[in-house]
């Protein structure tokens, strides 16, 4: 079980959008594995966790993951680049949520029309093994 800290790291002024796909995020780590994550608009060093969400072009995201490819505007990135550090990024707010709802399926949620399906044994929480791109 996870024993220490999870942070999301937001831009410091996330649309409407992404506010909204990192609060998801926060429910779903919560609903899984009952942990939960502290949101800020800065990478917190002692997390032992910590998810770095927004624009590809951000300066926070562009600070932790330097290399990371030209996305459109529908395009994604889903990468865990170190074992604490995962990097959910697109080319607009809306691939943004996209790349935290597909973080989310990796975890074995499926969404249907009449509400989510969530899986009914997760273990113990963990970053998934995945480099990602989506266009």
């Amino acid at each position: 079980m996870l024993n220490g800290s999870i942070n999301i790291c937001v831009s410091p002024q996330p649309d409407v959008l992404q506010q909204r796909a990192v609060s998801d995020l926060q429910a779903y780590l919560q609903q899984l594995f009952q942990v939960h994550a502290s949101v800020t608009d800065q990478p917190v060093a002692n997390s032992q966790v910590r998810f770095v969400i927004g624009l590809v072009s951000d300066r926070h995201v562009r600070k932790v993951a330097s290399e990371l490819p030209t996305l459109s505007t529908q395009g994604h990135v889903v990468r865990k680049i170190s074992p604490k550090t995962m990097v959910l990024v697109g080319g607009s707010s809306a691939a943004v949520a996209w790349a935290v709802y597909e973080l989310v399926e990796q975890y074995g949620v499926r969404y249907l029309l009449h509400g989510d399906v969530l899986p009914e044994k997760t273990g113990s929480f963990y970053l998934p093994d995945i480099d990602a791109i989506f266009e």
